[in-house]
């Protein structure tokens, strides 16, 4: 194959630069190398200097036009995060208020028990018939997620003294709002937040995780969901003075069908017999941890 390069005089062959056969022992032969070797120099030299400059200044030189989907995964992930802390304190900072007042007027013993939670513990009105002799501290918002938890536990802890800390948040996978859904990771770094902030209020309460409930109306979610309980009770396994209560198979039948006895009409929210279920699963859990008597398996 004839080479590309132009002939620099008339009628002179082209050389071959990759035959091993021809050696070119001066840009002399071939003139115009010269010109575009003083070129390349050049470039190279102008490349280097910008680059050097730039690392020197610390400059994020493109990064700012960067849209979400070039960013790295760590820095989307943050801030997500961010965002979805910014929104939790808009969405439920007046119901959240609400829980600080009553915080001003009721009192409780040191050795109650803090339930902190979605609204499955807000609207469980029950709580103290369905647990005595135990001395339930409800402090459920909303449709709370952990990412809320994340945010606004930290303060409901500080204004209670507890011998132990229940939390039970079902809205973290819903299918209803893809948008809204979380992984099981950032569930699980949520909770990790509660948790410290809890040991540094209160270093011998210890934790109880209450596995999410299957319902009817988050029925097409519900493997999605179990996958979350293994991530949590893997978790507790895993983690000193943090305990999990599974319930899934007391609201099952024996064809894996939700009861719907033990749910009102939204076919999400608990029934009073439902609640008074729930209250024994609990409530047994807790006097076998109060007492020593541990499952081998937590």
């Amino acid at each position: 194959m004839d080479c590309w390069w132009p002939h620099y005089r008339t009628g002179e062959q082209p050389v071959d630069l990759m035959s091993p056969q021809k050696t070119i022992t001066s840009t002399r032969q071939l003139p115009f190398l010269s010109g575009q070797r003083r070129v390349f120099s050049w470039l190279v030299a102008v490349t280097l200097s910008i680059t050097i400059g730039l690392i020197a200044s610390g400059s994020t030189f493109g990064q700012e036009s960067l849209g979400p989907e070039h960013r790295s995964a760590d820095q989307s992930r943050e801030d997500l995060d961010k965002l979805l802390r910014q929104n939790a304190r808009e969405k439920w900072g007046s119901e959240v208020e609400k829980l600080r007042q009553l915080d001003q007027i009721e009192t409780y013993p040191d050795d109650a028990i803090l339930f902190l939670g979605s609204s499955s513990i807000r609207l469980w009105d029950g709580i103290a018939e369905d647990l005595a002799p135990l001395v339930p501290i409800r402090r459920g918002f909303g449709g709370a997620q952990s990412v809320d938890l994340a945010v606004f536990g930290p303060e409901l802890l500080q204004a209670h003294r507890y011998s132990m800390l229940v939390v039970f948040v079902a809205n973290d996978i819903s299918g209803e709002d893809g948008k809204s859904d979380h992984s099981p990771d950032d569930v699980l770094t949520w909770m990790r937040e509660v948790w410290q902030a809890s040991q540094q209020h209160q270093p011998d309460a210890p934790l109880l995780v209450i596995e999410v409930t299957p319902t009817n109306r988050r029925r097409h979610v519900w493997e999605l969901q179990r996958i979350l309980n293994h991530r949590l009770r893997d978790w507790t396994l895993q983690e000193p003075n943090v305990y999990f209560l599974p319930t899934a198979e007391y609201f099952l039948d024996t064809q894996d069908q939700v009861r719907s006895e033990l749910f009102v009409e939204d076919r999400l929210h608990l029934s009073r017999q439902g609640y008074q279920l729930w209250g024994s699963l609990i409530r047994r859990r807790i006097h076998e941890l109060q007492s020593g008597v541990i499952h081998p398996q937590k």
